[in-house]
C-alpha cells in the first residue's frame, strides 16, 4: 500500500496542470494548440461538405476598409474554424474585426497574406478559413481577420504556383467540388446551396 506522499509522486504532473488566469489568453492558447496545422484533420461531422445533405456552412464576415467603405468577405471555414449558429438558422462571425494588422515593406508594399508561410499563419492564428481574393486571380486564400487584403493598398508580387503547391492557395484537389450553403441576402436567415470550386 503506497502513502500519501508516494501516492503523488507517482502522478504524471502534466496531466493535471490546468490554466487558471486571463480567460481570454488561455482560451486563445487553447484554440492555438487545438489547430496547429489548419491543413490537416477533418472536418466537423454533419458539416463535410461531401453531400449536399451535409454542407459547410459560409458565413460573411463584415469589416471597414481603409477607405471607410463597408466590405463583405464570404468566408469559407476551416476545419478548426468556431461554428456560431443563430436562432434564425444563420451563422455569425466567430472573429471579432479590429481593423487592418499588416504593416508595409521598405517598399511600400504590403505582403498579401497568400504570400505567408504555413508557419507564419499559425503564428497569427489561421484557424484553416478561406476567402476568395481577387488579388490572388480569384482564388482562395487564408482569411485572418485583420490581415486580409485591401483596395487601397499595393502588394508584392504573389507566386500563385508556390502557393498552391504548398496548399496556402486554392482549395485542396479533395475540397474541390464540396458543398457549402452561403447566406441568402433576400431572405433572412436562408441559406443557398452552392458548390465549391477552384477558378479556371
Amino acid at each position: 500500500r503506497l502513502n500519501s506522499e508516494e501516492f503523488f509522486q507517482g502522478i504524471q504532473r502534466e496531466r493535471y496542470v490546468f490554466l487558471v488566469g486571463n480567460e481570454e489568453e488561455n482560451e486563445a492558447k487553447t484554440s492555438s494548440s487545438r489547430c496547429r496545422n489548419p491543413l490537416e484533420g477533418v472536418y466537423p461531422h454533419g458539416r463535410s461538405g461531401k453531400s449536399p445533405k451535409e454542407p459547410m456552412e459560409g458565413f460573411f464576415h463584415f469589416k471597414y476598409s481603409k477607405r471607410g467603405e463597408c466590405k463583405v468577405r464570404m468566408i469559407k471555414p476551416g476545419k478548426y474554424t468556431p461554428y456560431l449558429p443563430t436562432p434564425d438558422g444563420d451563422v455569425s462571425t466567430p472573429y471579432k474585426e479590429e481593423g487592418s494588422k499588416t504593416k508595409p515593406m521598405p517598399s511600400g508594399k504590403y505582403r498579401h497574406i497568400a504570400s505567408y508561410s504555413l508557419d507564419e499563419l499559425i503564428d497569427i492564428g489561421w484557424d484553416g478559413a478561406m476567402y476568395s481574393s481577387k488579388t490572388a486571380s480569384g482564388n482562395y486564400v487564408p482569411f485572418v481577420a485583420g490581415y486580409d487584403s485591401d483596395d487601397s493598398d499595393k502588394y508584392e508580387p504573389i507566386d500563385i504556383r508556390a502557393g498552391k503547391r504548398s496548399g496556402i492557395i486554392g482549395l485542396p484537389p479533395n475540397e474541390n467540388g464540396l458543398y457549402m450553403t452561403i447566406p441568402d441576402f433576400n431572405n433572412q436567415g436562408g441559406r443557398t446551396l452552392v458548390a465549391l470550386k477552384n477558378p479556371t
